[in-house]
């Protein structure tokens, strides 16, 4: 009879579980950076939806992190309420459950990339566009330029950072990443 003996079978499963145990902790922070990333991604088209709805009514039109704890919810809506521009266009509002928080900066404070915003700092905040796409009340009103996405129980998950410039251009970077590779801030 071919078969595993009792200490073969302990032998497998105490290698099995090794392994496992290894595993778990990559498994983990891997899933905490996909949630990062999914974050950085839905603000980052929040933030280009906004732009997109300022050009495509030619209004001012402003998206506003509502909470101050850090959590991402926001709202987009005109600066000057019309009926072609209502005070609130689309809106997101986030569980306390997610783990995922926000830390912004605007251009009124001059923080090193390298410098994590710590959870929740700036916030509320606003970001605007004007009708012809440019984001340039960050001078005038101190508006948002940075936003950092970060995992609120894990600081060994990554770090992104949402850039806006002037232009309206809105890019999502890993400071971890040295420059000159793609991705880097």
């Amino acid at each position: 009879m071919n078969g595993l003996t009792f200490v073969e079978l302990i032998i497998s499963i105490s290698i099995a579980s090794i392994l496992i145990a290894l595993g778990i902790p990559a498994f983990i922070k891997w899933t905490q950076d996909t949630a990062i990333r999914s974050q950085a991604e839905q603000l980052q088209a929040a933030i280009m939806a906004t732009r997109s709805y300022a050009v495509s009514r030619n209004e001012r039109v402003k998206l506003q992190f509502i909470d101050n704890k850090g959590l991402a919810s926001w709202e987009i809506g005109c600066v000057r309420v019309s009926v072609n521009c209502p005070e609130i266009i689309e809106s997101k509002l986030f569980s306390e459950n997610n783990p995922i928080r926000i830390g912004v900066n605007t251009s009124d404070t001059n923080t090193e990339i390298d410098t994590v915003l710590s959870i929740g700092s700036g916030l509320p905040a606003v970001i605007s566009y004007s009708a012809q796409g440019a984001a340039l009340n960050q001078i005038i009103d101190n508006e948002i330029t940075r936003l950092d996405v970060m995992h609120s129980m894990s600081s060994k998950a990554q770090r992104l950072i949402i850039k806006i410039e002037m232009s309206g251009e809105v890019t999502i970077c890993n400071p971890n990443i040295k420059k000159p590779k793609s991705g880097s801030c």
